[in-house]
């Protein structure tokens, strides 16, 4: 599986700047609108504060003002989450206040925004419910917005708002399976690999050979306990046109035999992975670990050591080398 945090870092575009372009502006608004934006780069409210009352004095319904009044908050996820909680809130709370004092022609990247300066503020129910009160059917840039929302949950650890807001955005932009493996990714981090089988079946419904789909399916078939079945599904992966990524999914198919019990087929998937890169630290490891479980000692702690030169001090070299010692040593008792 994609590690979800990775998986789970969103954009989005609030404002459409070049919509907001088309036709004279007022010089006063352009103007201010520098003020504002250089204030508030280098952090000086108070100067940013005036230059956005004037602004919407001029004129309220400009587009870019939303836009300048939301770069004082991160616009990802990760952004948000490494900033102190009394400066997120702060920031959080400064957007709201001066987002309810704009009028737009187009209310919705407005409300999208405001429920961004919520989440940000730490309040995410309340973002969570604004959005699911706006965010309508084939609603591309609502799905964007919950899904940023959902990194942001699982950022600060709340993981079941996250599944709620990632359910949200695959009803509203179904077209995008990553919405789907966000989703199952995020109940394998709540330990429901059943779950996460069937919410990738069903994405797979729709596209059978969606090579992400199936490769995320595997995982979550061996997290579930069906090591057989994940078996299959990475052999399958790995020999047909798996151009670069065929010595990774090589590997996974011999970790999901061994825990099926087949370290021969273990040998073969680790061989495989060592015919495309001969200095694969991981698939050493693997062809030691499948030779120690078919009792081949010596030819193990070959593999191990070389493992151990390539992966340094990986601690599952060192217990796999020291299980190895004691089975040699009661074996010469």
């Amino acid at each position: 599986m994609r590690p979800i945090g990775l998986s789970l870092v969103f954009a989005l575009a609030l404002c459409s700047t070049l919509a907001a372009a088309q036709g004279a502006r007022d010089p006063g608004a352009v103007r201010h609108e520098a003020r504002a934006r250089a204030s508030l780069e280098r952090g000086a409210l108070r100067p940013a504060e005036r230059a956005l009352s004037r602004w919407i004095a001029v004129d309220p319904a400009d587009p870019l003002l939303a836009e300048v009044v939301l770069s004082r908050i991160p616009p990802t996820a990760a952004e948000a989450a490494a900033l102190p909680a009394p400066e997120a809130e702060a920031r959080g709370v400064w957007v709201q206040e001066w987002l309810e004092r704009l009028t737009p022609t187009d209310p919705l990247p407005l409300a999208r925004g405001r429920a961004w300066a919520l989440a940000v503020a730490g309040d995410l129910p309340a973002a969570l419910a604004a959005l699911a009160r706006v965010v309508g059917v084939h609603d591309e840039a609502g799905a964007l917005a919950l899904r940023r929302l959902a990194a942001l949950a699982i950022h600060r650890g709340a993981l079941p708002l996250a599944e709620h807001a990632l359910a949200l955005a695959q009803r509203a932009w179904s077209d995008d399976p990553a919405v789907g493996r966000d989703r199952a990714a995020l109940h394998l981090a709540l330990g429901e690999p059943r779950e996460a089988v069937r919410l990738l079946r069903a994405e797979l419904v729709h596209r059978p050979d969606h090579r992400g789909l199936r490769d995320d399916l595997a995982g979550a078939l061996l997290a579930d306990g069906q090591p057989g079945a994940a078996y299959r599904e990475w052999s399958r992966l790995a020999t047909v046109g798996a151009g670069e990524d065929a010595g990774r999914l090589q590997r996974a198919a011999g970790r999901a035999a061994l825990a099926l019990g087949r370290p021969e087929l273990a040998r073969v998937a680790s061989r495989r992975a060592l015919a495309v890169d001969r200095g694969d630290g991981e698939a050493r490891l693997l062809l030691g670990l499948a030779l120690a479980a078919q009792g081949h000692l010596a030819a193990a702690r070959n593999e191990l050591s070389e493992a151990r030169a390539l992966l340094g001090g990986d601690l599952r070299v060192e217990r796999a080398l020291e299980s190895l010692e004691e089975r040699s040593e009661a074996g010469a008792r």
